[in-house]
């Protein structure tokens, strides 16, 4: 009697531990702290043909997010491709695979996908600003002026779509409807200061070198890492300010040489040590300088199979994203 009670009693044991790790693997995936053990976790869940359909498409998804923010957007696309194959309605999948063909240059494609993602979702303002974000870049002023004006109609004080239709008004030459959408966006986000920039070339633009100067301040004190900003102060005059960020390049070119340079090409020119290493001078295209401050401060803006576990400070990253932006190109 005890020897029949054995095997069913193993296979009880055995499902209990299956079951556990499965879902400590899909949590791990999903929130996990650290990088490479969410990939991982990711594609063990992946592979794993017990899971159910549910499972393995939130795997897909937040694997796909992890190499989009890795840079690895073919990757991405991959699986925000299997998902959207599943669920041809899910506008999230849509939106994510749209904006990495967008950085990979594939503009008809990222367009097609984020127009899906606005069908799909009417009620959400993200898509609208992910598109019109699309169009500004395409030089496309007006369609993009049109998606920021839908998006602020869903949710009113957005200082993003409140700066970025400065920006497309900027680009159409319309200047003080520019100012008046930068001003909105500072009064919504005292602290924006991509707002209190753009707000600054707009009075540069128009010759009132007085408030240009005043933004450009202000926006440097809250984000030291603008060159541009730095550059502009110098065309107005203004001195020290180009000290201060050559201070700001040259702490943040020591740092990446200690934390990074193992693996990264940290110069202008060179090949990275680990191929699978994107070299530094690429991350501004990777990400908008701002964005970068996230994954960064969790150690991870190009994850890969050795990358050091390190912690960095805001004034640090600062420095950080300070040389990173004077490694792009002119």
């Amino acid at each position: 009697m005890q020897r029949k009670l054995i095997g069913p009693a193993l296979v009880g044991i055995a499902m209990t531990f299956g079951t556990a790790a499965f879902a400590d693997s899909l949590q791990q995936c999903t929130r996990g702290r650290d990088v490479h053990a969410r990939l991982k976790a990711c594609q063990s869940v992946i592979d794993d043909r017990n899971v159910n359909k549910a499972a393995r498409l939130r795997a897909h998804r937040h694997r796909g997010s992890l190499r989009a923010e890795a840079g690895r957007h073919a990757e991405a696309i991959e699986d925000f491709t299997f998902v959207i194959k599943a669920r041809p309605a899910d506008p999230r999948a849509y939106a994510q695979r749209g904006l990495a063909f967008h950085v990979i240059g594939k503009s008809d494609a990222a367009l097609a996908d984020l127009a899906k993602a606005v069908e799909l979702d009417r009620s959400s303002d993200q898509y609208l600003l992910a598109r019109g974000y699309l169009y500004l870049s395409q030089n496309r002023p007006a369609a993009a002026i049109a998606d920021f004006d839908a998006a602020l109609k869903r949710r009113p004080g957005n200082a993003v779509a409140l700066n970025n239709r400065g920006l497309a008004h900027r680009k159409a030459g319309q200047l003080d409807t520019a100012i008046a959408d930068y001003t909105a966006a500072i009064r919504h986000n005292p602290t924006y200061a991509l707002a209190y920039a753009n707000r600054g070339y707009a009075y540069e633009a128009m010759n009132d070198k007085q408030r240009a100067i005043a933004d450009f301040k202000a926006a440097l004190f809250l984000d030291k890492s603008l060159q541009g900003v730095t550059k502009a102060l110098g065309r107005l005059g203004v001195k020290g300010a180009a000290d201060m960020a050559q201070m700001a390049i040259h702490e943040g070119r020591v740092i990446v040489r200690v934390l990074c340079s193992g693996c990264h090409a940290v110069d202008a020119k060179s090949a990275s040590p680990n191929p699978q290493a994107p070299p530094f001078r690429t991350l501004a295209s990777r990400y908008p300088l701002l964005a970068l401050r996230e994954p960064l401060s969790r150690g991870i803006a190009a994850p890969h199979s050795t990358m050091p576990r390190f912690k960095i400070s805001d004034a640090d990253i600062d420095r950080v994203v300070a040389y990173i932006n004077s490694l792009k190109a002119p």
